[in-house]
């Protein structure tokens, strides 16, 4: 486990206690180095009709162990917070045929301390918001005009002709834009600049 054993194996009792879908899936705490947070639950008993990992029990292990990171590294500060998940977006890439992990830590580039200030200013914070405003900063001024442009449903032309610049270079800055947030869609580069 790392990070104190014994805080981790209390923050694991809390969630199996507090949360009967945990205790059915057999979740367990797999490690915490104090960025970086795996968890862990056995294929069995969260098994579908085709054998493999059931996407209600991968939504659920991904959703508790970025839940679990941002509550160990509030425990570790010594608050003590009402934590809840408001979103959460997941898309399959294939079946998981054995025992389920998943790792949570911040986006690239992400920093807590914007988290922290937050909470410590306004009383409550948003930690998607902090991931988002560091992965926002990433972006060059012209990807940031090109993204607003994409969110109000332009398309790649008439984006070169606002601009007045080739379709190819649009194409380009979006394809960059797309690898610094993460996006594997237009409608997620949407929903990032509409939520920024």
């Amino acid at each position: 486990m790392t990070s104190s054993d014994a805080t981790l194996q209390a923050l694991e009792r809390f969630i199996l206690d507090g949360i009967p879908l945990a205790r059915a899936m057999q979740v367990s705490i797999a490690g915490f180095d104090g960025v970086h947070l795996a968890m862990t639950a056995p294929l069995a008993p969260n098994i579908n009709d085709k054998g493999c990992a059931f996407g209600g029990s991968l939504a659920s292990l991904m959703t508790l162990a970025c839940w679990a990171l941002v509550e160990s590294m509030l425990r570790a500060r010594g608050h003590e917070c009402d934590l809840f998940v408001a979103d959460s977006t997941v898309r399959y890439l294939a079946p998981v045929w054995g025992d389920l992990r998943a790792e949570a830590r911040l986006a690239p580039g992400g920093d807590w301390s914007p988290f922290f200030a937050t909470l410590d200013a306004r009383g409550r914070a948003e930690a998607a918001r902090a991931g988002r405003d560091a992965l926002k900063a990433k972006l060059t001024q012209r990807e940031r005009e090109i993204l607003d442009l994409v969110a109000e449903g332009l398309s790649t032309k008439e984006i070169a002709r606002a601009l007045d610049v080739s379709p190819r270079t649009v194409e380009t800055h979006r394809a960059n834009i797309a690898g610094k947030i993460g996006a594997g869609s237009v409608a997620e580069m949407v929903r990032f600049a509409l939520e920024g």
